[in-house]
């Protein structure tokens, strides 16, 4: 059915409003740590908190200690300084079936996890994993296009900048951005690259400001892991939460049952990296196990 036009529900909030500044939350380091300096001294930023809007599109698969730090030192940030901070999803697997708004208000109490229809919902449904040629397409239409639809309903092509998280350690982001932004009126800012901020930094002032390490933001079936170097720490976090990994691995052997080549990590699987001689392994294999222990059923299909 087609998408209903979103009516936002902050009172005195309409199509018309002010806002001229939204500002993109990926919950991970770099964008927490943007968000967490400029409350500091809104002003001193160029940040009117009246005018501003604070996106988060929820992909379903967070990691749960991401989702902990964001409800203990972050909400409550927001809720000090009544900003406006807006959860959104997709509503189901076709476009035409538009975008959910999970919250949107100045005093948030809680991160909603997961939407109607999530990026594992999509990859179960056909027995795939994540791709890791090309673009992100998994990112951009769970993330990119619901942010978009948002903005294109709620702005109304009136000039308005939005802010992107990209750190000093991928200025390339900065261009590919605002060379495949196609929203009227939409102007793209980068401060953190422009205050040389890198990775290491925001953790650092993240460490600073709260006393606990940040950690990245993604997806748990992410594929993406294994190309930027960081598959061992990944690796970690998946012994971290069997249960998880256990669900990643079910992901994995239906799609390569359906594709022997549909690896999660394009050469390698995530069960070939995994030692059952390992205790904290085996505890993923045996999640595994417990995952592939359920109720099943062979249907004969007769066609029509």
């Amino acid at each position: 059915m087609p998408a209903a036009a979103y009516t936002p529900s902050l009172p005195g909030l309409s199509t018309a409003d002010e806002v001229d500044t939204v500002i993109n939350w990926g919950l991970g380091a770099d964008s927490t740590a943007y968000l967490a300096r400029i409350l500091t001294d809104p002003s001193a930023y160029g940040i009117d908190l009246e005018r501003t809007a604070v996106l988060y599109m929820a992909t379903g698969s967070e990691w749960p200690e991401t989702r902990m730090l964001v409800e203990e030192f972050m909400l409550p940030l927001l809720r000090e300084h009544e900003v406006r901070f807006v959860q959104l999803s997709r509503s189901g697997q076709p476009k035409a079936t538009g975008i959910t708004v999970l919250d949107d208000s100045r005093r948030p109490e809680r991160l909603f996890a997961r939407g109607p229809w999530t990026l594992w919902d999509e990859l179960e449904s056909v027995g795939t994993v994540p791709q890791q040629a090309g673009t992100r397409k998994c990112s951009l239409r769970a993330k990119g296009e619901v942010g978009d639809r948002w903005l294109m309903q709620v702005m109304g092509g009136r000039p308005f900048r939005q802010i992107m998280g990209f750190n000093a350690d991928e200025p390339g982001r900065r261009f590919g951005d605002a060379a495949a932004s196609k929203i009227p009126g939409r102007t793209g800012v980068y401060p953190l690259i422009d205050w040389g901020w890198h990775r290491q930094q925001c953790e650092n002032y993240l460490l600073e400001r709260f006393g606990v390490h940040w950690p990245k933001s993604y997806c748990t079936f992410c594929c993406f892991p294994v190309s930027m170097g960081a598959l061992p720490a990944h690796l970690e976090r998946m012994r971290s939460h069997p249960d998880i990994a256990g669900e990643v691995l079910r992901l994995e052997y239906t799609a390569m049952s359906l594709n022997p080549n549909a690896r999660l990590y394009g050469k390698r699987s995530l069960l070939e990296l995994l030692d059952p001689s390992r205790p904290r392994d085996r505890a993923c294999l045996e999640a595994f196990e417990r995952e592939l222990d359920v109720p099943w059923a062979l249907y004969h299909v007769v066609p029509a």
